[in-house]
């Protein structure tokens, strides 16, 4: 190593090394290592993650590892690998996901070919909202001497307007995370009745049980809007969820203005607030709006839920 010299300080090198260096065994060693530290991963493609139990469908396995989307609820199936990207491991991903109905498909290789990454960006643009596939590159590194880091780098994402570069790395850090779990914070202190009323799903969500029997009401934060939607609770799939509404779904939205299935595929009834959330001085009216608006989501569904079972 040849540190570079600016002025006094001495900056050291930054090596890259062969991911098997770190991971010799890919479901031994990095498969294990990626299941232990999701939120390495989470970081670097934007999706709360929680780790699920492997399952499989007869006797074919579905994915490398399972997990959750904290803020939809969606299914993501993951499939890493330690060569080069091949046609047979974009067959498997998609063999995955549709086996589990995901919402997001994560597939992880240390180097793309330029038709992999056109394939997934294909199936981003055909596919919509309903499920989004990220393409993202593993590097192992090390600065001098110390111990070798992994990298995520997202190559292709959902939602892109054009063919994109790298995105940051996943290393850069993220201030979504302590801002969302401060306002979460200030929301409880301001309506004390969520601590009980709402459960956390992730950091930048809550749900709240209503009727009918398997759907959740969300209030979701991001950097610069705030959202209340409905969809099912874990194991309740979107289909399923909507077919329960639909017996009340045109009282429900005569009543709150609010169209069942909107522009979003993936959430119904979403109604957002577009604020600049991060700023802490908007905190109080953001609270606010959030409660107010499943308090009236609450309200109503729960109202036509009895009525048309007494009726």
């Amino acid at each position: 190593m040849h540190p570079n010299t600016q002025g006094s300080a001495a900056f050291a090198a930054l090596t890259n090394l062969p991911p098997r260096l770190a991971f010799p065994h890919e479901p031994q060693s990095f498969t294990r290592w990626l299941g232990k530290n999701l939120d390495v991963l989470a970081q670097a493609i934007g999706v709360p993650l929680r780790l699920l139990e492997a399952r499989a469908i007869g006797d074919r396995r579905i994915a490398d590892l399972l997990a959750r989307d904290e803020r939809s609820g969606a299914t993501v199936v993951i499939e890493n690998q330690l060569e080069p990207a091949d046609d047979a491991h974009l067959g498997q991903i998609l063999n995955y996901a549709a086996g589990v109905d995901a919402g997001v498909a994560v597939w992880i290789a240390p180097r793309f070919e330029p038709h992999h990454l056109a394939a997934l960006r294909w199936l981003n643009d055909k596919m919509g909202s309903q499920t989004g596939f990220y393409a993202v590159s593993i590097r192992l590194v090390r600065i001098g001497d110390s111990a070798p880091g992994v990298i995520f780098e997202v190559l292709v994402r959902p939602g892109e307007g054009e063919p994109a570069g790298r995105s940051a790395p996943s290393a850069a850090p993220i201030a979504l995370k302590p801002f969302a779990a401060a306002f979460w914070a200030g929301h409880l202190r301001r309506h004390p009745d969520e601590e009980n009323g709402s459960r956390p799903v992730g950091e930048t969500c809550r749900w709240r049980a209503t009727l009918p029997k398997g759907v959740v009401i969300g209030q979701w934060v991001q950097a610069h809007a705030a959202s209340v939607f409905l969809r099912g609770r874990n194991g309740v799939t979107l289909k399923a969820a909507r077919a329960s509404l639909a017996p009340i779904a045109d009282a429900f939205e005569q009543r709150l203005g609010v169209a069942l299935c909107g522009e979003r595929s993936d959430l119904l009834a979403v109604q957002t607030l577009k604020v600049n959330v991060a700023d802490a001085a908007n905190w109080p009216a953001v609270s606010d709006w959030l409660r107010d608006w499943a308090g009236k989501y609450d309200a109503v569904l729960r109202e036509l839920a009895r009525r048309r079972r007494d009726s």
